[in-house]
């Protein structure tokens, strides 16, 4: 099974702008099926500027949906965090848990936001 890669919000918005030094960074991946959330779309046309380059960045990645099996592993995920004292925004709680569902690596500028998600393979570039 070919190794599947998603991407955290925060990289494809780099990737949107244009910002090279991240480009380079991935292509080291760039031979694997690289990903993204339905809630990183959602946070993606948050944004004010450019949908239309939200859009053909989208054409170029495959989109994950968060489905039953996510939000089981979003809520064992919640728990745990709250019972550490850890607070972690819910929508990178969904981010993770889509993540580990597809047991893809998980690619991301900010790794505080994710470091305490136990079981989620972490790649900070």
């Amino acid at each position: 099974m070919e190794q599947k890669v998603c991407l955290d919000t925060d990289v494809c918005i780099e990737i949107i702008k244009g910002n090279e030094d991240v480009k380079a960074k991935l292509i080291q991946f760039s031979s694997l099926q690289l990903n993204v959330t339905s809630i990183s779309v959602f946070e993606l046309y948050l944004r004010k500027d450019n949908p239309g380059d939200i859009d053909d960045f989208l054409d170029g990645v495959d989109v994950i949906p968060f489905d039953e099996v996510s939000a089981k592993i979003a809520s064992n995920v919640s728990k745990l965090l709250r019972r550490r004292g850890k607070l972690v925004d819910v929508r990178d709680i969904f981010i993770a848990a889509i993540s580990m569902r597809e047991d893809c690596n998980f690619i991301t500028l900010n790794e505080k936001h994710f470091a305490d998600i136990d079981g989620l393979k972490l790649i900070r570039i």
